[in-house]
């Protein structure tokens, strides 16, 4: 397993997100997202960009994370260093998916739109082919 895909584990635990709240706001199945996490999957740059956003976490932060740091920062307690470790570590774990799922349906719904927009630009071509 890599050290990017323990890392991701990692922050995903302590952010209390289970795999299944995260392969769902991503749009995959939790067996494909177990996949990443386990490094049988190669993660892409696209896809870590996505994964950082439901975890709502900086890219750099997860290449930067140390495991062994923030595990040892939350067996002694919390303290002002631990927020470095676990960025946004106070948003419920509920809102975090929520938003990335609403951030989702947004990003899909600007998709839908267009798609609807060149299908009507068909029709209508294909209505004006008939007339003549």
């Amino acid at each position: 397993m890599s050290h990017l895909t323990n890392k991701i584990r990692a922050i995903r635990a302590l952010k209390n997100l289970t795999q299944e709240n995260v392969s769902e706001t991503l749009g995959m199945s939790q067996s494909a997202y177990g996949k990443i996490e386990r490094g049988e999957t190669k993660v892409t740059w696209e896809k870590l960009c996505e994964i950082a956003t439901v975890l709502q976490i900086n890219i750099w932060d997860i290449v930067h994370f140390n495991t062994h740091e923030a595990k040892e920062k939350m067996r002694t307690g919390p303290d002002l260093g631990q927020a470095k470790y676990i960025p946004e570590a106070t948003v419920p774990a509920d809102m975090i998916v929520l938003q990335a799922k609403v951030d989702h349906l947004e990003k899909l719904n600007k998709v839908l739109l267009t798609q609807l927009a060149d299908k009507e630009e068909i029709i209508a071509l294909l209505k004006e082919g008939n007339a003549q």
